[in-house]
């Protein structure tokens, strides 16, 4: 089974998936958090982490060609 991938560097959620015994790769997206102005600040959390999502999933094409 492939490991998980956790896109953050919370020290909780690592700790979290190590007591669930999954296997996980920590890839921290390096994407940064603005946003437009004009965004209702109700969309502002999805448009973040869909940022950050396609960051990781950059990273991820980059360093494993073989899964894309």
């Amino acid at each position: 089974m492939e490991p998980f991938i956790l896109a953050s560097q919370s020290p909780r959620r690592q700790m979290l998936l190590t007591w669930a015994d999954l296997a996980f790769e920590v890839i921290v997206s390096d994407s940064d958090e603005t946003y437009p102005t004009t965004m209702d600040l109700n969309e502002v959390p999805v448009y973040i982490a869909k940022k950050k999502a396609q960051a990781v999933y950059e990273k991820i094409i980059l360093s494993y060609p073989q899964h894309s």
